[in-house]
């Protein structure tokens, strides 16, 4: 029996420029963050910010950088607002 793994969500061109916009305000590792996400953690980070659900339900593996995902959401909102 295999077990079918769910496609994960892309981000269109201007999603991602969304992302990378929002993410040009926070280094890690005096890195720009927008290089060091997966893909995946920028689909996260691109859903946290839209702001049209009152609650969003992440479920990935330990290690996989969600609190870093949310953190730097939060942080992005807080300055926005």
């Amino acid at each position: 029996m295999t077990m079918i793994k769910p496609k994960l969500p892309t981000l269109t061109i201007n999603q991602d420029n969304l992302v990378r916009l929002a993410l040009a305000h926070f280094k890690i590792d005096d890195k720009p963050a927008y290089e060091l996400l997966t893909p995946s953690q920028k689909v996260m980070f691109y859903y946290l910010i839209r702001g049209d659900k009152y609650r969003i339900q992440i479920i990935a593996s330990t290690q996989y950088g969600k609190s870093l995902v949310v953190a730097l959401a939060s942080l992005f909102l807080s300055l926005c607002f």
